[in-house]
C-alpha cells in the first residue's frame, strides 16, 4: 500500500510539474529528456547493487516496448494537457490499468472479485466520457483575438479612439485568445489524443505485467 500511495503521489507530481512548465513557457522535451536520463541512472545503479547485468531475449523485448511506449507517452501527455487538460490527461492514464487486467484475466487467470469487476466496468465506462468537453456559451460573442464592447456599426470602419455618434469611445478588451481547443478542432483532436494515450500507456502496463509473469523476476532491474 504504501508503494501504491508513493506512485500515486509520483505521477501526479510530475504531471503538475508538467503543467507549471508548461504555464512559464519552458519547453517540454527537455524536461522529458532530463526524465529519462534520472531514471537511467537510478535504473543503472538498481542493477550494480543486484550485482547481475543478465538479460533474456523476452526480458530485452518488454523493457524495449516498455521505454518506447514510455517516451512516446510523454509526447502525448504534453499535447494531451493542452487540448484535454491534466485531470483527463492523468486520469487516462491511471484508467489504462484495465488493459493489463483483461489480459491477466484471459491468459494468467487472475480473476477479480465483485468489487473490482464493478471497478473495472466503470473505468471502462469514464473512458468515453473522458474525451468529450462541454461546448463554449459564448461562442457568438468570440472573435479572431479582439472581443468588442460596444454592438456593431453599420457603415464604415471607425478607428480606435474615434467617438460614437452617443459620445462614446469604444474600446478594444483582448481579454479573450480563442485557444487551439476552441472552434471545434480541439474535440476531435482531443478525443484521438485521449484514446491514443489510453492504448499507449495500456501497453506499457502491459508490458511490464508480462515480464512479472514470463521473465525472471531478478533481471527486473535491467
Amino acid at each position: 500500500m504504501l508503494f501504491l500511495i508513493l506512485h500515486i503521489i509520483l505521477i501526479s507530481g510530475f504531471g503538475l510539474f508538467l503543467k507549471d512548465a508548461k504555464n512559464r513557457g519552458h519547453r517540454m522535451n527537455p524536461i522529458g529528456f532530463m526524465n529519462y536520463l534520472t531514471a537511467l541512472l537510478i535504473s543503472g545503479w538498481s542493477a550494480a547493487q543486484a550485482g547481475s547485468f543478465e538479460s533474456t531475449r523476452l526480458t530485452f523485448a518488454f523493457g524495449v516496448t516498455n521505454g518506447v511506449a514510455y517516451a512516446f507517452g510523454f509526447v502525448l501527455v504534453t499535447l494531451g494537457m493542452r487540448l484535454s487538460g491534466i485531470v483527463v490527461t492523468i486520469a487516462v492514464v491511471r484508467l489504462s490499468l484495465v488493459v493489463p487486467i483483461v489480459f491477466a484475466i484471459l491468459f494468467w487467470n487472475e480473476i477479480p472479485n465483485v468489487w473490482q469487476t464493478v471497478g473495472i466496468l466503470l473505468a471502462c465506462c469514464a473512458l468515453p466520457l473522458l474525451g468529450t468537453k462541454s461546448p463554449p456559451s459564448d461562442v457568438g460573442k468570440k472573435t479572431r483575438g479582439v472581443s468588442l464592447t460596444f454592438p456593431p456599426q453599420q457603415g464604415r470602419v471607425r478607428k480606435r479612439g474615434e467617438k460614437l455618434s452617443n459620445g462614446q469611445i469604444p474600446t478594444f478588451s483582448r481579454s479573450h485568445v480563442p485557444t487551439f481547443r476552441e472552434g471545434g478542432v480541439g474535440h476531435g483532436l482531443g478525443f484521438l489524443v485521449v484514446a491514443f494515450l489510453f492504448i499507449n500507456s495500456g501497453v506499457s502496463r502491459l508490458a511490464m505485467k508480462a515480464f512479472n509473469e514470463m521473465c525472471p523476476i531478478e533481471q527486473k532491474p535491467m
